[in-house]
Parts: structure tokens; sequence; C-alpha cells
């Protein structure tokens, strides 16, 4: 009935828990199985699901860390009972044979760490109840149009650490209840053509260690609930062409670790919620041109470890700032940090401009440059 020896002898330590059992070792008996919801063989060494589906009344499944290269035996039609499936870390290739239709009460789907390279034989359309489903690890290279379609109740899509190159064409519209995606860490070079309508209640977009140069023709528009974009670690070189005005909830924006040297008529207009901007370890020179007036919910500002050499262009940039709670903007690990001119022009902001700006002091073990 169960094939694999770990497994079985898995099985058995959970039977014994039960009362009133009736099978050995060598005999699990269909009665005993139906008596188990839940079942976590995860770092067990499994290799072979067979006979898994007798568990008809499984709820909650973890199949982490073992060496399962196949799942296409496994007749999920009869595990429709199952909220959480867990089959991370394993060495899964392919789902072509695999129904996940019948699975109408599954919520939270992980296959992190396993060896996709594709998920057009992934049929997700039956997955009513879905609300996570995390793909990150594998070796995914592309995405598909209809991927994700008929996931109407997703919430979170992980897709970090994988090997996507663009999303061009990719229609994330279905994905109406999406409150968080994840696309850090792929080889992503471009927003153009990527179409985010249709997620209205998207508030988290991770785009973090991509090799994205340009927003330019990036469409942010409909991403009226985003409350944090991070762009960090990529290879921005400016934000001409860049709207950021529909994200009028964004609390939080990284654009740190890129390769931006002037934000010379960058406009930040429409951000009238953002409370952070991340712009350290850039290789920013000035901020001539640019306008924060209109952030006056801004609490933190990270200048840190750029190449700014003047104070030239900070009081014209925050002197229409009306904010009433404090903001700190952290200048150190720049060459003008430690003169004279940041000393008398910090200061002068203070007095002049707003009391409840302040510059945030190196640490004590911060190299100065």
């Amino acid at each position: 009935m169960i094939k694999d020896e770990k497994l079985r002898d898995a099985i058995w330590e959970e039977i014994k828990q039960l009362s009133d059992y009736t099978s050995t070792s060598e005999n699990l008996k269909t009665a005993d199985l139906k008596r188990i919801e839940i079942l976590n063989v995860e770092h067990m060494g499994i290799e072979n699901l067979d006979g898994i589906e007798n568990l008809v009344n499984l709820t909650e499944l973890f199949l982490g860390n073992n060496q399962i290269n196949s799942i296409e035996d496994v007749d999920f039609s009869k595990l429709n009972k199952l909220i959480y499936l867990f089959l991370s870390h394993n060495q899964i290739k392919r789902f072509d044979r695999v129904n996940f239709s019948d699975l109408n009460s599954l919520r939270h789907l992980n296959i992190k760490g396993n060896q996709i390279a594709s998920l057009k034989d992934l049929d997700f359309s039956g997955l009513k109840s879905l609300t996570t489903l995390t793909l990150s690890d594998n070796q995914i290279k592309s995405l598909d149009e209809a991927d994700f379609s008929g996931l109407h109740s997703l919430t979170t899509l992980t897709l970090g650490n994988n090997q996507i190159t663009n999303l061009e064409g990719v229609d994330f519209s279905s994905l109406n209840s999406l409150t968080t995606l994840t696309l850090s860490n792929n080889q992503i070079k471009s927003l153009e053509e990527v179409n985010f309508g249709g997620l209205d209640n998207l508030k988290i977009l991770n785009l973090q260690d991509n090799q994205i140069v340009s927003l330019k023709n990036a469409d942010f528009s409909g991403l009226g609930s985003l409350t944090y974009l991070n762009l960090g670690g990529n290879q921005i070189e400016n934000l001409k062409g860049v709207d950021f005005s529909d994200l009028h909830s964004l609390t939080h924006l990284n654009l740190s670790g890129n390769q931006i040297v002037s934000l010379e008529g960058s406009d930040f207009s429409g951000l009238n919620s953002l409370g952070e901007l991340s712009l350290q370890m850039n290789q920013i020179t000035n901020l001539k041109g640019t306008n924060f007036n209109t952030l006056d919910n801004l609490t933190n500002l990270f200048l840190t470890v750029n190449q700014i050499d003047t104070m030239n262009w900070f009081k014209r940039a925050l002197s229409g700032l009306k904010i009433d709670d404090i903001l700190t903007i952290y200048m150190y690990g720049n060459p003008v940090t430690g003169t004279a001119e940041y000393d008398t022009v910090t200061a002068e902001i203070k007095e002049g401009i707003n009391t409840n700006i302040g510059f945030k002091p190196p640490p004590s073990n911060a190299t100065k440059k």
C-alpha cells in the first residue's frame, strides 16, 4: 500500500499515536490511514509517494527536504481535504501528469527549492481556494500569459531566486486578490510591456536584485493600494520617464544599490504617503533639480554611501516640505559629510526650514569617505 519504506515507517509512528488502531508495522490498515489528518515527514529521505493518496482525510501534508523526484503517480483527487501541501526542497522537475484540479480546499502550496524549469504543464486552474503559492528557488526561465489564470483567491505569489529574464506578456490581471508579489533575485532586465493592471489589492511588489537598467515606460498605474516597492540591487541609472503618480498609498520606496548618478529633474510627486525613501549605495553626486517638497509624510531619507560632494542643492530641495513628524536624513559615507559646508547647511536647514529635520550622525564604526 505504501511502497517507500521510510514513508511507511513514518506513517506507522503516526498510527501508534492513535487509540484502538488495528494496523501493524508491516500491514497498515485503511481504516487507520483514514484517521490521520496531519502528516509531517520532512527530512526523512523519502523518495516515493505511491500510496499516500490512501490518507484521504489529510488536511496538512509536509514533505519538504526529502529526495522526491516525481509526484506524477500520486492521485491527488483523493486528497481533496488538503489545506496545506508542502513539497519544498526536493528534486521535482516536472508536473505534466500531475492533476491538482480536485484540491478545492487547498490554501497553501509550497514547491520551493526544486528543479522546475517551466510552469507550462502545471495546471493551477482548479485551486479555487489557494491563497499562497511559493515557487522560489527553482529554475524557472519564463512566465506565460495564462500560468496563473483562475487563481482568484491568491494573496501571495513568490517567484524569487529563479532565472526569469522578462515579464513581457504576462497577465497578472486575474490575480485580483493578490497582496504580495515577489520576483526578487531573477534576471529581469525591463519592466516595459509588463501589465500590472488588475492588481488593485497589491500591497508589496519586490523586484530586488534583478538586472533592470531603466524604469522608462514602466507602468505602475492601477497599483493604488501598493505600500512597498523594492527596486534595490538593480542597474537603474536614472529615474527619467518613470511615473509614480498613481502610487498614492506607497509608504516605502527602495532604490538602493543601483547605479543612479543624478536625480536631476526627478519627480516624486504623487507619493503623498511615502515615509521612507532609500537611495543609499548609488553613485549620486548631487540632487540638483530634485524635488522632495511634496513628500510631507517622509520620516526617513537614506542617502548614505554615495558620491555627494556638495550641499548647495539641499535647502532648495527641502524648502517647501511641510512635515509635522521628525524627518531623519542619513548622509554619512559621502565626501561632503564632515566638512564645514555640511555642518553649516545642515544647521541652516534645521533652523530656517523646519526644526523637525535632522541629520543622522554616522555610527561609531562607520568609515568616513
